[in-house]
């Protein structure tokens, strides 16, 4: 018997390592490589008049979820979610990819594909009961089916993923079925790119425009948002929207956003050295830069090498940015850099999450609210509300608010009733798009807006 023992405990050990190589630890469901494999194994054994219905299901919103309720609650919710998965498609096949996608593979006989989706995010749409807490699930999802749209495993992986981003792209809570003309649409975003990478280590066509933004009651200038343009040598102008969440996609924001930061430290010293006033410079940040880790140190050494003082600098980072579960817990490392002397902003504030809990945890100085809420203004009582309340909420927690108003005039704004409570509370509209640089020898942009008085020289500041 003992010596058998050590063979048993060595096969035991290598059935363990088995394991972990093809199953998620946490539900104990099959894992992305596993999930390879039998997808795999099931197109071979596909009989005629059979097809395989695949779908990739994202929840919407998970990490709120973490951090409400803690890391805890979100593993017990990942689990019974995928029991209740794996129960909804019995003699099916379910996965986790990681993070909260799950997958899902069911041999059918049947044409009802789009019936079949809509069962499943019903079935899981009904309410989890988590630690005393009732959680109703939004979910994304995005399908094919085999053999229709592909024959081999990998390339119905690629197509799942190109169903589900197109369902993201249209907002949470929707479902998306592959489509071919997905795949040119990939053909074309893989082309762009391209293209942008080329743009980029050529240092050509990637141009900075700043949009100033001005006090509401008497027009001062405070600050500039830097915001990044892409003039295509055949194409033209393409819009912001068109490049930036395929820079995302495919991890090409933070060498973008890196660009960005550094061409507007420089133009804030250029600004400097030529005597003209400084006013902040607020750029966006992407989830990615803050994943990656080394966003701090390049903040720093960037402002060290021209010689700005942090203060001049700010970050504005999108709710969806905040609630990222793959940056982590990003409160502390805020911390440091308003410890820096930079400035936080959470960028379309309402349009997101908007949690509170988070406004009162992270370490923030102001507030962008979101256009929609202003665009209406003064004469929907909604928004009017709206406004009022995160003017309120904001003067508790000493935040600032600035709002985007586009070209609008003071006039255009509400009345008293629902302007900042504090005096120099910067509610205010962003003027029209203007190009702070070649242009200020041309007078297209009026440095008269900022006035002496209100701040030191860049000399006394040390910009």
């Amino acid at each position: 018997m003992s010596a058998c023992s050590p063979i048993s405990a060595a096969t035991r050990r290598a059935n363990r390592i088995c394991r972990i190589g093809f199953e998620d630890p946490l539900t104990g469901l099959p894992n992305r490589r596993r999930l390879h494999d039998l997808l795999a194994s099931r197109l071979r054994h596909l009989r005629a008049g059979e097809g395989l219905d695949l779908a990739l299901i994202d929840i919407d919103g998970f990490k709120a979820i973490n951090d409400g309720l803690g890391v805890d609650s979100g593993d017990r919710l990942l689990a019974r979610f995928g029991q209740r998965l794996a129960a909804q498609v019995a003699g099916g096949i379910v996965g986790r990819l990681g993070g909260d996608e799950f997958m899902v593979i069911r041999t059918t006989t049947f044409d009802d594909h789009e019936k079949w989706v809509a069962g499943l995010r019903q079935h899981l749409s009904e309410p989890f009961e988590i630690d005393d807490n009732t959680l109703r699930l939004g979910l994304t999802i995005g399908s094919c089916r085999a053999p229709e749209d592909g024959k081999e495993a990998g390339v119905l992986f690629q197509r799942l993923e190109s169903a589900l981003y197109s369902a993201k792209r249209h907002g949470r809570n929707h479902d998306r079925r592959f489509r071919p003309s997905l795949e040119v649409e990939g053909d074309r975003q893989l082309a762009i790119i391209n293209e942008l990478r080329q743009a980029l280590a050529q240092n050509e066509q990637l141009e900075v425009y700043y949009q100033t933004q001005h006090r509401l009651d008497d027009g001062e200038l405070i600050g500039m948002e830097a915001l990044l343009r892409w003039h295509h040598p055949q194409e033209g102008m393409i819009p912001p929207g068109d490049f930036i969440p395929l820079a995302e996609r495919h991890g090409l924001m933070p060498a973008l956003g890196a660009w960005v930061i550094d061409q507007a430290v420089a133009q804030l010293a250029n600004w400097r050295d030529q005597g003209l006033t400084v006013v902040p410079v607020w750029v966006n940040i992407s989830a990615l830069q803050l994943i990656q880790g080394d966003l701090e140190s390049r903040l720093i050494s960037t402002l060290s090498q021209y010689r700005v003082a942090p203060s001049y600098l700010g970050l504005e980072l999108t709710e969806s940015v905040l609630l990222d579960e793959r940056a982590g817990d990003i409160s502390p490392r805020l911390e440091a850099l308003r410890r820096e002397g930079l400035q936080i902003a959470i960028d379309d504030f309402g349009t997101g999450y908007s949690s509170m809990a988070y406004l009162k945890r992270l370490p923030i100085d102001k507030l962008k609210l979101d256009r929609e809420f202003i665009r209406a203004l003064p004469h929907d009582h909604a928004d009017a509300a709206i406004t009022s309340a995160v003017l309120a909420m904001a003067q508790g927690l000493n935040l600032d608010v600035i709002a985007g108003g586009g070209d609008r005039s003071p006039a255009q704004f509400p009345d008293g009733a629902w302007l900042p409570p504090r005096p120099g509370l910067p509610l205010c509209p962003p003027a029209a798009r203007q190009r702070r640089g070649p242009a200020l020898e041309t007078g297209q942009y009026d440095l008269r807006l900022s006035r002496a008085g209100a701040s030191q020289s860049p000399a006394d500041r040390g910009a």
